[in-house]
């Protein structure tokens, strides 16, 4: 088994998307006329300057059953907002958001008499974080052992540069495997996370030349997302590795 040394994403953009500005103080109440729900904008280059800020000026709600770009699950003032994002996000989720397709971000949203910071989720296509409209509500996506909004499998892109998410009956190169903490040598640290999730010893690991060893920063900081994917990259696998052992590689036909 060959490490890559690669893949160095984050599964996040932070402190992008809709921004209301004026100068009035910020809280962690919201305006009147912005609350906690799902909005139909694309959270990618979203942008909007507003002279005034009103219902008719600003996001267009939706219905979580509806497609939608984003959700606001919570307002905040300025203080460590990010963090602050990151721990409700995961509470959200009722699961770890660095574990999630999920990624968050900042919006700024005023009136004439308050300003505030909105916790904003929505759901990923890859390692990059390219936003994707979701159908539904992101609450308890992380819940259970179905976790629907859990990466899962993986295919990987641009050389093994990023990845993208897959679904595990579908064609795919690697699989995720478990998180641990980073101790300066990733390629250590998930070794015996792959290990333990494919049933095999570190060393037997390590000898099968047919499988490498991939991983990812977490939004958790000082921890990694560990994969296990096909050495040559390609999207041939068929089910999950989990307990695979020695065997052969599960292949479509």
């Amino acid at each position: 088994m060959r490490e890559k040394v690669i893949l160095i994403g984050v599964l996040v953009l932070v402190c992008g998307g809709v921004m209301f500005w004026r100068h009035n103080p910020f809280s962690d109440e919201a305006p009147a006329w912005a609350e906690p729900g799902c909005y139909v904008e694309s959270w990618s280059g979203l942008r909007v300057e507003l002279d005034s800020a009103g219902p008719g000026d600003s996001l267009r709600a939706a219905p979580c059953d509806n497609a939608h770009g984003f959700e606001i699950i919570a307002f905040f003032d300025p203080d460590d907002a990010e963090a602050s994002c990151r721990k409700r996000a995961s509470e959200f989720l009722d699961g770890p958001l660095a574990e999630s397709r999920v990624g968050y971000g900042i919006v700024h949203a005023s009136d004439e008499d308050v300003a505030s910071l909105g916790c904003a989720l929505y759901e990923t296509m890859d390692s990059r974080g390219t936003p994707t409209t979701t159908t539904g509500s992101l609450r308890h996506g992380m819940r259970g052992p179905g976790r629907p909004a859990a990466v899962t499998c993986v295919g990987e892109e641009n050389n093994g540069k990023h990845l993208s998410w897959k679904r595990c009956d579908d064609g795919h190169s690697g699989e995720f495997t478990g998180a641990t903490a980073d101790g300066g040598q990733p390629e250590v640290s998930c070794l015996g996370v792959v290990a333990s999730f494919l049933g095999l010893p570190e060393s037997a690991t390590s000898a099968r030349d047919d499988l490498t060893v991939l991983w990812l920063e977490s939004h958790d900081p000082g921890h990694l997302l560990c994969f296990v994917g096909r050495e040559d990259g390609e999207d041939t696998l068929r089910g999950s590795l989990r307990g695979l052992g020695p065997a052969p590689l599960p292949t479509g036909n």
